[in-house]
């Protein structure tokens, strides 16, 4: 057996722990967790109304529009790669339809309104991942 210390403490990991086990302790776990503070007083923003008060940013409404919406407005087109979707293919497909955020959701000033809102395919959406769309167009 080899001798593994704590991430944290710096204290031994019981044997019986798992094997790749970094902490001895559920207590060394959380405290070696990552802030999540960025503001004193705002803890866990699992609360999207939460976190944009907490911020001092309009709460608005959250009426997320239907894809027939985003269908009526843009067409079947892929935002991305400017091909037509498929919107028969089933949900894991690569070519399938999906809504994409031009802002993504991870960002503060992220929204559900349907001028955030795009289609686009499974795979170009993914490839994407967490990017803006176009910066300069957020900018102005």
């Amino acid at each position: 057996m080899i001798d593994v210390q704590c991430a944290h403490c710096g204290s031994p990991v019981p044997h019986s722990a798992h094997a790749k086990a970094k902490y001895c302790s559920e207590h060394c776990k959380r405290e070696a967790r990552p802030a999540y503070r960025s503001k004193p007083g705002v803890s866990l923003w699992h609360n999207w109304k939460t976190r944009r008060k907490a911020l001092k940013l309009p709460v608005g409404d959250r009426e997320t529009p239907s894809v027939a919406d985003l269908v009526q407005r843009d067409g079947l087109d892929c935002h991305i790669c400017l091909s037509p979707i498929d919107y028969t293919l089933h949900g894991h497909h690569d070519d399938a339809l999906s809504v994409d955020h031009l802002i993504p959701v991870s960002d503060i000033r992220s929204s559900h309104a349907l001028e955030n809102l795009k289609l686009a395919h499974r795979r170009c959406n993914r490839n994407r991942n967490n990017h803006l769309y176009n910066e300069r167009a957020i900018a102005s």
